[in-house]
């Protein structure tokens, strides 16, 4: 770590060293781990052996790799890294520490076969058959089927002669392949060695081998052996092979000596070719070394004479501008001459000096420079320059290039190549000739076609081990055999193997060689002779070799067969004419071969007739013989070359006729013609007739002819061939050989070709290129890639020459075929054809040319992705072409319509093209989901937006034909019941694949959107297409009830009769879906609901809206009510049928609850005995109590409690119905029998008592049912008790007694019957009602039922308690919860009343119908208030129609409660202003001020109803003055009146508040002294370090987590988002912020000497501010805790009991009231001190102007009393600043103390700290005052509390100046605050008590870091302030 320290530091530095060391994580250490082992892989990859073990020996050596831990990334990594490196090893020989790697490797994980078998490898090398037994054993344990373990487990046991246990694996062998050889073979040896073990096991049916048995030879004396030659080859092949045994042979002839005999060393060869490769490699190197040392002499060279140049123009400038003349040539040349002296005798001196060791180089004569760049280059890397060098040179950059960057850049053409298949790219490049003429007339000359061949020829690999092989068992044998040996090997290679072109002409000339030394002649007399039989096949194969070749030379020109051949093969071809008959008929058949193309070099005509009749003889009597040519120059005569060259005169002929043909349109005899005159391989006589078309027409010709006659595989044959030779002659300049650029024309014909291959394509059965061989696909590829080249580079122009997507399209068809036949097997990862196609779009994409030839290209890759993707089975890279495949459809038709969505899409500024109605359904196959969402799938199966957006296009394609719109008609009329089958027979269909259109769109907008009635048409659309889909139909059903439900929730008036229908469209669709799925419970559960609200909005409708409703609609509105409450009924007993019989899913949510509720709810209904619905109610409870549910003590309204809700409407309803029961028979009990009774009060006490609702209950409400006693209180009462010591027989049987006067009382209270009175019941079910309000305040059927029953109650009416639950306000006191229209509104009377967040409880329209009953109960209520202003707002309110969002009651319960609200109003004033008090008016009008307010409003916005109003206004005015002339009294006498008695009240208000604050601080300083229990109280206990670790162990826990995070953040981890790393820390990110808010408080609760117990320094607290700011809290606040928790730390500062101040909440439900928001009882403030008040009030408000609070600051700092000091200022100084402290009371003594902040202490004061500093009379007690902290970021409300005795005195000294009786006045407003006034802070006050929440409260403040706490009293006089914020 970088330590950074001053130049003159002294000391040791040892320990701020060792400090500053950063140590590495253990997530660095394996991060680094496992960097070096992916560069190992790489390394391994490349073949860089030796830097990978370099590397994995760097990870075994490492601390982290040692360790004995076992995470799964360790044991990972130290498995591969030891087998990684024991493959190292064993590649380069080290054998024992191979095996010892991987044995540890295989002690990490034995599961792996391979490593097995590779330790049973490296144990074989080591010859320990023993331990290679016992690793094939261990891998063939790990896998029971690994054929090769279990066929080297046969030989290594039968090696070690454990026969028993090689029979055992040969069974297993045999099991698994009845026919395996070796296993055959090894239990053929163990029985032949050991038959008696055949016998043991009964094995008869087993017929063992004839096996050689063991032998042992005896060796001879050893003859001294001739000298070896060595045996030299440049290469590992044949060809090499068979080279070098001709110029051994020819050597061997030229030396004198007998080496012919010498034996030949073969056994070396390859380790000396090994040796001599790498000294060549070497010497390659140095001179590439050397040639670019060269090159960098010529560039300096040349820049050097550039340079002398440059100055001699330099020189010719500034002579002309100055006028000099310039310097004579001979001038020159002597300065150059000087030069050129000086630097030779330099170069002298320096040749002395240095040792050179190679040629001084000739530079030329030039001046001597500074520094030079071949300075540093070593003379033995200088050399005299060779002729090649910059070619070499070039070579060797390039390859160093290609070797050395990391960032293989590939051009078009390397990147094309790439893609092609590995069968193309092994194949060579074909040759283009520059004349196309040349290139046909050779391809009719050539003798031989292109070979179909199963067999290639051997791998570099395997024909390297076939020649090290032949020269290991051949080694020693002298020349003459070793060719021998040779021609027997090659004759014995596969038949299907093809030579390549060079062995065949080497094995020719051996073949010559070796016969030339070869005494005797075959055997014609003994054909059987071993010799003759074994030479005969040396000759046949020799001269086939022979003759190929000259064949071959005499393809390309007419040369005479050299003499000496003409006799050999004579000499040859004779002996196997002679011993012919004895030869086999295949023999034979070569022979007559030979001897045919012999004669025909020879231009023998008559044995070439004689050699084709006996060749087609042999056809004749053998047809099926198979013949084999393996040679590439030759290939036996077959029947049909035979045929062909007796036609090929006939032919020539024929030519002359082919223009006639032509013109005929004879196309299958121009086939014929020419067929056999361009694929004819025999040699035709040269006649060219005038009329014959030149080769150029026949091909045009051919190729048409081919294609009308249906030969497409011919014809693509020839259209490539055209197209080669086309495309070399145009894309070349024929007079200087270069390239040129082709014109319009010229692509026209080569895309002419292209189109012609393409259609052949096309019109083939596989749709490829079939038959093709492999060689004429390859060669089309590299034409293609060609013209590819050429039209990437042209892409740039603006002309538009040519089609550049159809070579894209053709060289991926290409691939594709390419890639059936390949060899190799399948590479992971995406096709080469795929990756072709995405490369093109690339290309194209950037010139921006993609959708050239309307999209072709990108239609292509639609026609070949898309079937991929939507297969059964995705390939394993479906990423990767759907990623190119949603580029290919945003580049077509934009989609998705914002590529922002999809970000790795790009935008190739192209012109989309048009959709088409194919092109549609191709991409809807892809864009359609996998499966089709169902019906109550959650959203995110559904389709998403874009998909939505696409599919609307498409529908706007569908054909006309279809007749959409009918559809819908018909399809409507279907669903809704108005016809009975579904008439769409007449229209078209869509096609099968697109169906589900309409479903998706629909299933999208009912899953995604509100427009439900989108929703509803799409389905409705569906519907017409598969009229069997039951998720349409159910679908369907839901949303037409949805739809039904925002009707009825809308507040709209409705038509009863159109609500008819619509319900009966809803049935049709429910009943229909369920007639396709009977076990669908949600659906019989929706139904249900859906019936049931319908029946309450018939209901309602019957009863409010039925007087102008007809006879007949009134009926069947009637029936359809009852008939809907049956089917309700129906419904929910056939789901918990369904339930009963099916089970509930444990994925399911068990609903009957709400089944057995809604069954109470219509048997209620239904007007049946309530005590069955209160069963059903309770048996509700007793589901959601088996579902876990338990009511919380208080239910949030925006996230509530899992069932919460639920259980408090099971609750409600229980006790509401009860109640509306009970009410009814309130005057009269006697109606209600005792059975009824005892079931209403079980039913309540087995609710109440439950579990559910008892468990968080504001009381145990056990004691509503029972007469016992709280334990509290009993041990209240008894304090003792408990710890009683004196038991005696008297305490004993005083306690029994009690006991049993609670058990005589308990039994009484059980068989009261008094208990069951109606009185009593409704009692309980009153209190029910109010826990439900209790729980939940917003439950407005319970405060409504409640309002409603104080309201109306014959017995137990109660006003007050109406007003309160209607009107209490949020903060009122003494109330059970705040009122029904608590947060009622000027504007809206509704506000804060919300729907019920449930909608299985607030049912469709069931709001509106409550409020509008609440309602009308406030205006009642408020007309007996009576409120004029609330009744008013309502009035006005309800006067004219809201908006739809502000829609709380129904239409017409809106006009109707506006007019009783209006009516109610003016009644009232008429009633108020004929009863008023008339005195009291004149003393203090009231009244009259009520009703001008009144007035003002409804002036203002109903305009003619405010003269009603002012009638009456007049009319009490009238009263007041008491004038009696009302007609002679003015509006604005009134209201001038009105008014100047509203502005005296307000001044009276105002002093009011003022005598009310003198009080305050009067009562405040009379109060006593705390006691000591309260000031113990106050005080925290002491706890012991044990016990503070373990309280705080979740403060540490997070600590470590936090630093944790913070390491990970450090490490930069990729792919990794902060996220991400919480979460492995084990935090959860969103959290975080509040969760360091809490940690801050918890450590401001906290001492010095805590936060030392927990280790809590600067660091931590560095890495906590760090981690706060970085999650997203605010840097000012974060630094405002930290510098409280630093002055903590070092002592200056006082501990925070409790949290910061918050924003202003309720009063708390314990009643007791904050003095904060008290301002007006506060002490009265000096005026320095009611001048900073003023501004940080002004301040504070947001309403008031700027203006103002600067004035109010001016006035603060015009004060000579108040002055202010920065923060800034304080630090500076040096002195301590006095600070006045608390006053105490000791001994009943005043004392007053004071404290100081000192020097040091200031420095850790925040940034932004003002001190505000009271001045006093004395100049030197200026700093003695308190302090202030402003945080100039924080606009919290700032509380002033004076802190010395002084204030006390003057506020008690204003209150002495006013009378005895405004005291007593002011001590009686006091009194109802005196015990919240004294729980505030007011340290003035000694005799104040101070108990522990006013200390919480106080500490909420944000106190100066500087403060200190003081104990002792202060003896200060002046007054002081602590501006608190």
């Amino acid at each position: 770590m970088l330590r950074i320290s001053a130049l003159n530091e002294s000391g040791s530095d040892r320990d701020s060293e060792a400090e500053s060391v950063q140590v590495e994580t253990r997530e660095a250490q394996e991060a680094h781990l496992l960097n070096l082992y992916t560069t190992a892989l790489k390394d391994i990859a490349v073949g860089k052996i030796k830097a990978a073990k370099e590397n994995l020996n760097i990870i075994v050596n490492s601390s982290v790799f040692k360790e004995d831990k076992e995470e799964s990334l360790l044991r990972s990594l130290r498995y591969n890294v030891h087998k990684n490196l024991g493959e190292c090893l064993l590649s380069e020989g080290e054998v024992n520490a191979a095996q010892t790697e991987m044995l540890l490797a295989a002690d990490i994980d034995n599961g792996d076969v391979n490593l097995w078998f590779k330790i049973a490898d490296t144990a074989v090398k080591l010859k320990n058959l023993y331990m290679c037994r016992s690793a094939l054993e261990q891998g063939l344990a790990q896998s029971p089927n690994h054929w090769p373990t279990i066929d080297n487990l046969i030989a290594v046991t039968f090696k070690l002669g454990d026969y028993l246990a090689c029979l055992g694996y040969c069974s297993i062998a045999l099991e698994q392949d009845p026919s395996r050889p070796k296993a055959v073979l090894y239990k053929s040896k163990v029985y032949n060695e050991m038959p008696f073990l055949q016998e043991h096991y009964s094995d008869k049916e087993f017929v063992p081998l004839e096996t050689e048995m063991d032998t042992y030879y005896a060796k001879g004396k050893e003859q001294k052996a001739r000298p070896s030659l060595n045996f030299e080859l440049k290469e590992l092949t044949f060809e090499s092979l068979a080279s070098n045994l001709r110029k051994l042979s020819d050597e061997c002839d030229l030396n004198v000596c007998e080496l012919s005999l010498c034996p030949i060393d073969t056994s070396n060869t390859t380790s000396r070719l090994t040796a001599f490769k790498k000294q060549e490699e070497e010497a390659k190197i140095q001179v590439s070394v050397q040639n670019l040392v060269e090159e960098i002499i010529d560039i300096v060279a040349k820049e050097e004479e550039i340079q002398f140049v440059a100055e001699d123009i330099l020189d010719d400038m500034l002579c002309d501008m100055f006028g000099i003349e310039p310097k004579k040539a001979s001038e020159k040349m002597s300065r150059e001459i000087l030069n050129e002296i000086l630097g030779m005798a330099i170069e002298k001196v320096e040749v002395k000096v240095s040792k050179k060791k190679s040629v001084v180089l000739d530079t030329k004569p030039k001046e001597r420079k500074k520094g030079n760049a071949l300075d540093e280059i070593p003379d033995e890397l200088i050399e005299k320059r060779r002729s090649s060098r910059k070619s070499r040179v070039l070579e060797t950059a390039v390859a160093s290039d290609a070797s050395n960057d990391p960032i293989n850049i590939q051009t078009p053409r390397e990147l094309l190549l790439s893609y092609l298949p590995s069968n193309f790219r092994l194949l060579k490049e074909a040759r283009v000739e520059n004349k196309r003429a040349e290139n046909h007339e050779k391809s009719v000359k050539s003798l031989f076609e292109n070979p179909r061949r199963e067999f290639n020829w051997y791998d570099p690999e395997e024909e390297r081990a076939e020649v090290e092989k032949f020269l290991i068992e051949n080694s020693g044998k002298t020349i003459w055999n070793l060719m021998r040996a040779f021609l027997d090997f090659v004759f014995r290679l596969h038949p299907h193997l093809y030579w390549p072109k060079e062995l065949a002409v080497w094995t020719g000339r051996v073949y010559e060689s070796w016969r030339s030394h070869l005494g005797d002649s075959l055997s014609v007399g003994h054909p059987d002779d071993q010799f003759t039989q074994e030479f005969l096949r040396y000759y046949i194969l020799g001269c086939e070799c022979l003759i190929g070749c000259l064949l071959e030379e005499n393809s390309e020109s007419e040369a005479a067969v050299p003499e000496s051949m003409r006799l050999r093969l004579e000499e040859d071809l004779t002996e196997l004419f002679d011993i012919l008959p004895f030869l086999t008929v295949d023999l034979r058949l070569r022979v007559h071969s030979l001897r045919f193309f012999f004669q025909c070099l020879m231009h023998n005509e008559d044995e070439i007739l004689y050699e084709s009749n006996q060749l087609s003889k042999i056809y004749e009597d053998n047809p099926d013989m198979i013949v084999y040519n393996f040679l590439p120059q030759y290939k036996v005569a077959s029947k049909n070359y035979l045929e062909e060259y007796s036609s090929s005169i006939s032919r020539n002929k024929e030519l002359e006729e082919l223009n006639d043909y032509y013109e005929q349109k004879r196309y299958a005899e121009i086939v014929d013609l020419l067929m056999g005159t361009l694929e004819s391989t025999t040699f035709t006589p040269s006649k060219e007739a005038v009329r014959t078309p030149n080769r150029e027409t026949q091909i045009d010709i051919f190729i048409e002819s081919l294609f009308h006659v249906g030969m497409y595989v011919k014809c693509m044959k020839w259209s490539i061939v055209a197209l080669s030779s086309t495309f070399v002659d145009l894309t070349r300049n024929s007079e200087t050989g270069d390239s040129k650029r082709l014109s319009r024309s010229e692509w026209a014909t080569i895309e002419a070709y292209m189109t012609t291959i393409e259609c052949c394509i096309e019109n083939t059965e596989t749709k490829d290129l079939a038959n093709t061989t492999l060689e004429l696909g390859s060669k089309l590829s590299m034409i293609l890639i060609d013209i590819l080249s050429i039209q990437i580079d042209d892409l740039a122009s603006q002309d538009n020459l040519f089609d550049p997507t159809q070579a894209w399209i053709l060289l991926h068809k290409l691939t594709v075929w390419g890639e059936k036949y390949a060899d190799s097997l399948v590479e992971p990862g995406m096709k080469n054809s795929l990756d072709l196609l995405c490369s093109a779009h690339d290309y194209l994409g950037q010139k921006s040319c993609c959708t050239l030839e309307r999209g072709r290209l990108l239609n292509y890759i639609l026609d070949v992705f898309i079937p991929l993707l939507t297969g059964s089975e995705k390939p394993p890279f479906a990423d990767q072409i759907k990623t190119n495949l949603d580029q290919a459809i945003y580049c077509l038709f934009a989609h998705p319509s914002k590529k922002a969505r999809v970000r790795h899409l790009a935008d190739h500024n192209v012109s989309q093209v048009a959709l088409s109605w194919e092109r549609a359904l191709k991409i809807f196959s892809y864009i359609r989901p996998a499966k089709i969402p169902e019906h109550d799938d959650v959203k995110l199966l559904s389709i998403s937006h874009d998909t939505e957006s696409f599919l609307k296009r498409l529908v706007a394609l569908i054909p006309a034909e279809v007749s959409l719109e009918k559809r819908r008609l018909c399809a409507q009329h279907y669903v809704q019941g108005k016809q009975k089958k579904l008439k769409v027979h007449s229209f078209a269909k869509l096609p099968p694949s697109i169906t589900d259109i309409f479903y998706l769109l629909a299933d999208y907008a009912f899953k995604n959107s509100k427009d439900l009635d989108r929703a509803i048409d799409f389905y409705t659309m569906d519907i017409s297409f598969s009229p069997k889909r039951y998720d349409s139909w159910a679908a369907l059903a839901l949303a037409q009830a949805s739809k039904m439900d925002q009707r009825l929730n809308s507040c709209r008036k409705l038509v009863p009769a159109k609500m008819l229908e619509l319900i009966h469209g809803v049935e049709t669709c429910f009943k229909k879906c369920l007639s396709m799925n009977e076990g669908n419970s949600n659906l019989w559960i929706e139904f249900g609901n859906f019936s049931y609200n319908v029946h309450s909005y018939l209901s309602r409708t019957l009863q409010n809206n039925s007087e102008g409703m007809n006879i007949e609609l009134f009926e069947r509105l009637e029936t359809k009510k009852e008939e809907l409450l049956k089917t309700a009924m129906e419904n929910y007993q056939r789901t918990l049928q369904i339930f009963e019989h099916d089970g509930i899913d444990e994925n399911d949510v068990d609903e009957r609850w709400l089944i057995y509720y809604m069954i109470g709810k219509i048997k209620e209904k239904s007007n049946k005995n309530l005590l069955e619905s209160l069963k059903c109610y309770i048996k509700s409870m007793e589901f959601l109590e088996r579902n876990g549910a338990i009511l919380p003590k208080k239910v949030n309204y925006n996230s509530p409690q899992p069932l919460s809700i639920e259980t408090l409407e099971i609750y409600y309803r229980v006790h509401a119905s009860i109640l509306k029961f009970l009410v009814k028979y309130e005057s009269c009990e006697d109606n209600v029998d005792i059975a009824t009774r005892n079931g209403f009060y079980e039913a309540m006490k087995t609710v109440q008592l439950s579990k559910v609702y008892n468990t968080n209950s504001q009381e145990d409400k056990i004691v509503r049912f029972s007469k016992k006693r709280k334990i509290a209180n009993d041990s209240s009462n008894h304090p003792g008790k408990m710890q009683r010591t004196d038991e005696t027989t008297t305490s004993i049987m005083r306690d029994v007694i009690e006991v049993m006067d609670q058990v005589i009382e308990e039994v009484e209270f059980i068989d009261d019957p008094n208990k069951q009175d109606v009185s009593k019941l409704i009692k309980l079910a009153l209190m029910g009602l109010e826990d439900v309000a209790f729980h939940f305040f917003h439950h407005f059927k319970a405060l409504y039922r409640l309002a409603h029953y104080f309201h109306t109650s014959s017995k137990a009416n109660d006003f007050k308690r109406v007003q309160k639950l209607l009107l209490a306000g949020a903060n009122e006191k003494n109330v059970l919860c705040p009122g029904l229209f608590f947060g009622r509104k000027t504007s809206q009377i509704f506000n804060d009343i919300w729907r019920i967040p449930i909608s299985e409880i607030d049912r469709p329209g069931s709001f509106a119908s409550h409020c509008s009953k609440s309602l009308m109960l406030l205006i009642d209520v408020l007309r007996l208030i009576p409120d004029l202003n609330t009744l008013a707002d309502i009035a006005l309110q309800l006067r004219r129609p809201p908006t739809e969002e502000n829609k709380f009651v129904h239409e017409s319960d809106r006009i109707e409660v506006g007019t009783m609200a209006s009516t109610y109003l003016f009644n009232t004033i008429k009633g108020l202003v004929s009863k008023a008090d008339i005195e009291n008016e004149v003393k203090k009008p009231s009244l009259i001020l009520d009703i001008f307010r009144v007035y003002q409003k409804v002036q203002k916005q109903w305009t003619g109803k405010d003269k009603e109003i002012l009638t009456l206004l007049k009319e009490l005015y009238g009263k007041i003055r008491g004038r009696s002339d009302k007609d002679k009294i003015t509006n604005d006498e009134v209201f001038k009146y009105c008014n100047q008695e509203i502005g005296k009240q307000k001044a009276g208000s105002v002093t009011n508040k003022n005598m009310l604050s003198s009080n305050s601080s009067t009562s405040t300083s009379s109060n006593e002294k705390p006691s000591a229990q309260a000031v113990k109280s106050s005080t925290p206990t002491v706890m012991s370090q044990s016990e503070l670790l373990k309280q705080n162990s979740s403060i540490l826990a997070y600590l470590q987590k936090i630093s944790n995070f913070q390491e990970m953040v450090a490490m930069s981890l990729p792919n990794m988002s902060n996220g991400d790393m919480a979460a492995v820390c084990d935090l959860k990110y969103e959290e975080q912020p509040r969760s360091v808010n809490n940690l801050f408080q918890q450590l401001l609760k906290m001492n010095q000497a805590q936060l030392k117990v927990i280790s809590f320094d600067c660091a931590k607290l560095a890495l906590l501010s760090n981690f706060a700011i970085k999650i997203g809290l605010v840097a000012t606040s974060v630094n405002v805790y930290v510098s409280r928790l630093k002055a903590i730390m070092n002592g200056t500062q006082t501990v925070q009991q409790s949290k910061p101040h918050g924003p202003k909440k309720a009063a708390s439900d314990n009643g007791k009231i904050g003095i904060m928001r008290k301002t007006s009882f506060k002490p009265k403030l000096t005026p320095g001190q009611r001048n900073l008040r003023e501004l940080q009030l002004l301040l504070q408000r947001q309403d008031v102007g700027t203006k103002k609070a600067v004035n109010a600051a001016r006035q603060m700092a015009n004060s000579p009393n108040v002055s202010s000091v920065s923060a800034d200022q304080l630090k500076a100084c040096q002195k301590s600043v006095p600070v006045a402290g608390n006053s105490n009371s000791e001994k009943g003594k005043m004392e007053s103390t004071k404290s100081s902040i000192t020097s040091e202490a200031l420095k850790f004061l925040p940034a932004g700290i003002t001190l505000t500093v009271e001045k006093t009379k004395n100049a030197a007690d200026a700093s003695k005052s308190t302090v202030s902290q402003q945080n100039q970021t924080n606009s919290k409300e700032k509380v002033f509390v004076p802190v010395t005795k002084q204030a006390g005195a003057a506020a008690t000294s204003a209150s002495q100046k006013s009378s005895e009786t405004e005291r007593k006045t002011a001590q009686n407003k006091l009194s109802s605050f005196k015990e919240e006034v004294a729980r505030t802070l007011l340290p003035g006050s000694s005799h104040q008590t101070v108990p522990k929440k006013a200390s919480v409260q106080r500490s909420k403040a944000k106190i100066t870091s500087a403060q200190k706490p003081v104990d002792k009293p202060s003896t200060d006089d002046e007054p002081e302030i602590i501006c608190i914020d």
